[in-house]
């Protein structure tokens, strides 16, 4: 069995082809889907097209500015292979990779669970540096996951159209694939490593603040029930909603709710048990 590169791609110079020449030295025969990353169309209907264009099982969707480790190919078809990691959505120990030299460094950081930083934010992801192969965690981080093809189309099909819900941003993917009844895992003994642009010295995972408040409305008020709901946007803080942001947001009422259909007819888990089983209190 061969594995399916979907790679999203916007102005990373010789970061691309770097990083598809390290894949098909290594793995030879690999199908590498690149797919130009076009704000207008946007990133998560970018990966969806080249998740539908991949002609095998296995699916890697990777940035495109990653370096695998050895023996990655032979570690996720090994875990794929258990009929019970079958909904398993799969990231991998992460290093990082000096822009300059391409020198693989830093302290190996193992997916993420929830960190809450204060009442005014959302809760955001916290890196785990806990060596657990096979370790469930919130979400799946560090630029490369993997996933059989055959769930992504029977599971999790219907809701990246929704709001760019799946495929946008790491959170999404992974609180999506628990409440369809997926699990997100860290394989702690294979590794990749990842240019990581932004200083990870200041913030664990430093996604933009607007990004993830945004996807949290979407959760707040199309996937929680009524008597949750208050709570979680006193969390969000979201603010007047007479701004030009506020209206944007209640605008989508009519999307979320379509997301909320989805939700309801394919949810196994729900959001409570997701903050209970994966928020960092210590």
């Amino acid at each position: 069995m061969e594995l399916s590169f979907v790679i999203p791609h916007r102005e990373e110079g010789d970061w691309l082809q770097w990083t598809i020449d390290g894949i098909l030295a290594d793995y030879p025969a690999s199908e590498i889907i690149a797919i130009e990353d076009k704000p207008a169309i946007g990133l998560s209907y970018q990966r969806h097209k080249g998740i539908l264009k991949a002609t095998n099982e296995i699916i890697i969707c990777a940035d495109a500015h990653i370096k695998l480790g050895p023996g990655f190919k032979a570690g996720v078809l090994d875990w794929f292979s258990d009929p019970e990691h079958e909904k398993d959505i799969a990231c991998f120990q992460t290093r990082s990779i000096e822009p300059g030299t391409k020198r693989i460094t830093g302290c190996p950081r193992f997916g993420a669970n929830l960190k809450e930083i204060d009442m005014k934010r959302p809760f955001v992801s916290q890196w785990q540096y806990v060596d657990t192969h096979g370790l469930q965690v919130a979400n799946v981080l560090g630029g490369v996951y993997a996933f059989r093809r055959s769930w992504y189309l029977d599971g999790l099909f219907g809701i990246w159209r929704f709001h760019r819900a799946w495929g946008k941003s790491e959170q999404m993917i992974s609180l999506t694939n628990y409440l369809c009844g997926g699990r997100n895992v860290c394989l702690g003994d294979i590794w990749c490593a990842h240019y990581f642009k932004r200083h990870m010295k200041l913030r664990p995972f430093p996604l933009a603040i607007p990004l993830i408040r945004q996807n949290w409305m979407v959760i707040a008020w199309g996937l929680i029930d009524d008597e949750n709901r208050d709570r979680i946007f006193k969390i969000l803080y979201l603010g007047n909603t007479s701004s030009d942001y506020g209206r944007k947001l209640l605008d989508r009422t009519g999307v979320i709710f379509d997301i909320q259909s989805f939700i309801n007819t394919n949810a196994v888990n729900d959001y409570s048990s997701y903050r209970d089983n994966f928020l960092i209190t210590s």
